[in-house]
């Protein structure tokens, strides 16, 4: 007896401890996925109500018809608000509906919401198989933690996949040797980000902090441009009325995840709970300037920060700390060190 337990104790240590937790993360995800697929077959049906993806449609439809972006009017594609987190049928910032506007006038519903559905999926899919299996042991069990949050994400084909998957790559361009090109793609990829999540834009105080000064300038280049063009399609008065409803949303209610939902589980005013994103942006930014030496635990506290500085912050936003653990990831080109300092 006892030499069987000393061979199973070699053969696990041979076997390895990363293999071993690499293995039970995703065996525990295809049994997780294989659930909620189980408890909500509707997640696999994107053109059902609910979805995000139906959401996203439904406003680029609205646009097209030329009807308001943030109302419901008559023959409208009902989409479901939950008071008092949001009471207008969108949340986001207008670019969303003016990127779905073409693919809600020019393809089939089924072709654009399920392609759209799809992508996200997979993007998803792939950015946590990648954390899992080229990270550490603690970035795998991270992983694990977060597998619920992350399936949900990519079964509604919420934007938050596609935003995981373009902050990854990001990260991942910038650890590369600076050129004018890549500079350029940093810096549009933060600021189509922030045109369609907003709380990426705290990625830009990164770029600040790490002295990326052309891929600062090309953010701000390329998020006007974003900027021209939704006013354009959608309409000079669409960004008052989002800045309107964003502070409404903001003032009348946060959910228990987001920072100011924890703030106000705390027992703090109601004043330092509106004002929780507009901290954690500033926290963040000084701590990635104080860590500028140090890239990736820059990087991953500012992708904790984009997480929960929205005042709307679901259980599946949880997904997108994903990025955070990215910079602990090795690269296919084995890059330096995220514990390297940079001088």
């Amino acid at each position: 007896m006892v030499m069987l337990s000393g061979m199973s104790a070699r053969g696990l240590r041979g076997f390895g401890l990363h293999r071993l937790v690499v293995m039970f993360t995703l065996v525990f995800t295809a049994f997780a996925l294989v659930l909620i697929v189980r408890l909500r077959p509707d997640y696999i049906h994107p053109t059902e109500l609910g979805t995000d993806v139906a959401t996203y449609f439904a406003a680029g439809q609205r646009l097209v018809t030329g009807h308001e972006i943030y109302a419901l009017s008559p023959g409208d594609r009902p989409v479901p608000i939950w008071p008092p987190f949001w009471t207008v049928p969108l949340v986001g910032p207008p670019t969303i509906a003016v990127i779905w506007a073409p693919l809600a006038a020019l393809l089939p519903p089924i072709l654009s919401i399920y392609g759209w559905w799809l992508a996200a999926f997979l993007v998803t899919a792939a950015i946590f198989v990648w954390t899992v299996l080229r990270g550490t042991v603690l970035t795998a069990v991270a992983a694990a933690i977060l597998s619920f949050s992350t399936i949900i994400t990519g079964l509604t084909g919420n934007m938050n996949g596609l935003l995981i998957g373009a902050l990854a790559a990001m990260w991942f361009v910038s650890q590369r040797p600076q050129t004018t090109r890549r500079d350029v793609a940093i810096g549009v990829v933060v600021a189509l980000a922030t045109a369609l999540k907003f709380g990426p834009s705290i990625f830009g105080l990164w770029l600040l902090a790490m002295g990326r000064w052309r891929a600062a300038a090309a953010a701000i280049a390329a998020g006007l441009a974003i900027a021209l063009v939704t006013l354009i399609v959608a309409g000079p008065d669409i960004v008052p009325t989002y800045l309107r409803l964003a502070a409404d949303t903001a003032a009348g209610g946060v959910t228990p995840y987001s920072a100011g939902g924890i703030l106000q589980g705390m027992g703090l005013p109601h004043a330092v709970v509106v004002a929780a994103p507009a901290l954690v942006a500033v926290i963040c930014g000084a701590l990635a300037y104080v860590l500028r030496r140090h890239p990736a635990a820059a990087f991953s506290i500012v992708a904790v920060g984009v997480t929960f500085a929205l005042p709307v912050v679901r259980f599946e936003s949880l997904s997108f700390l994903l990025v955070a653990l990215v910079p602990w990831t090795r690269s296919m080109h084995e890059g330096p060190s995220p514990t390297a300092t940079v001088e």
